[in-house]
């Protein structure tokens, strides 16, 4: 297996294909309210390339960012053509999240990244899968400064060794959103189990 990309990323090649939204009918461009402005096929020859869970658009619609399933980030630059429609994408930049020590994550078991949500002052909180956890980051390869631990309704974590500290540990956590300034919440699907942290921690 590929080793893991180093933390704070290398460039990469990277490939495009448009993708149409009827590929009975390439030039259709709704469907019903919704106006299609041009989808892509991704690929690399990275090996570490793909499995991507997670993806944000920066406001100005230039700049992708990715987290994969085992652990991985991927910015790149989006490109449109003269209708403002999506064309492709180059300046590839693939690397590995970090753990609490800084070093990169390898592997799916601990980097099953699920959903991420940008947080005020631009750090992100990344929550994951598999292994239940909110990490916060600083920036996508980098130390991040603090850790959300999961939590059971009411704020009560589970007894190390019990069974539902078994079952945390194995639950799909969805998307996690910002409530305000100060809080956050990501829903697991596991007895409509939800998760919080404070920003602060």
């Amino acid at each position: 297996r590929e080793p893991a990309p180093p933390a704070r990323g290398v460039g990469i090649a990277l490939a495009s294909q448009p993708v149409a939204l009827d590929p009975a009918d390439p030039a259709r461009a709704t469907l019903g309210a919704f106006e299609f402005r041009g989808a892509l096929q991704l690929s690399s020859p990275q090996p570490r390339f793909g499995g991507f869970s997670a993806l944000e658009v920066d406001g100005q619609g230039d700049r992708l960012l990715a987290l994969s399933d085992e652990g991985a980030w991927l910015e790149a630059r989006l490109a449109y053509d003269q209708r403002g429609w999506l064309a492709g994408v180059d300046h590839g930049r693939l690397g590995a999240l970090a753990d609490e020590r800084g070093q990169a994550l390898g592997g799916k078991a601990d980097g099953d990244a699920e959903a991420f949500t940008r947080l005020p002052d631009g750090s992100y909180l990344v929550s994951f899968e598999q292994h239940l956890r909110l990490w916060r980051y600083p920036r996508p390869g980098r130390r991040h400064p603090g850790v959300a631990q999961p939590a059971q309704p009411g704020g009560r974590r589970a007894a190390p060794g019990s069974e539902h500290d078994h079952a945390v540990d194995h639950l799909h956590i969805q998307p996690v959103t910002r409530l305000d300034a100060q809080r956050m919440a990501s829903l697991a699907r596991h007895d409509d189990l939800m998760l919080g942290a404070d920003l602060d921690a």
